[in-house]
């Protein structure tokens, strides 16, 4: 159908693998970031929880 074809063209991962992959480079300069000057960041797990609660 149309709407299968529109998903195939907006999405640019191609496999579950490709999203992992996509997110854990998102994790890793996001920890090497925080590593770098953790007095940039809160210590705050207020979001996590609300996160969690969702």
């Amino acid at each position: 159908p149309e709407s299968v074809a529109r998903m195939r063209a907006q999405n640019r991962f191609r496999t579950g693998l490709e999203i992992a992959q996509y997110t854990a480079d998102i994790m890793r300069r996001d920890m090497a970031e925080y590593d770098a000057d953790s007095s940039l960041y809160t210590q705050s797990l207020g979001v996590w929880h609300g996160f969690i609660g969702q």
